[in-house]
């Protein structure tokens, strides 16, 4: 599933220890948890998790392309 484009940046807002939360133009892109055990869980734009990632980076990129890594094949 791809979410669709905005033609804006994404911008990424802490809410609570270890959450934060995407926005694109006005429009809820997703979420990243900060897992105990180190890593991130990223969700999409519908809460669904899209996987969990060692860094920060890839887990924004995750939410940002609004894509599972199951849907890039």
């Amino acid at each position: 599933m791809t979410i669709a484009d905005h033609g804006t940046r994404t911008t990424w807002c802490p809410v609570a220890g270890g959450l934060q939360v995407a926005n694109r133009g006005g429009a809820f892109m997703g979420f990243i948890e900060k897992l105990p055990g180190g890593g991130f869980a990223a969700f999409d734009a519908h809460s669904e998790r899209i996987a969990d990632f060692a860094e920060l980076a890839e887990a924004r990129a995750a939410v940002e392309s609004g894509r599972r890594a199951s849907d890039q094949s």
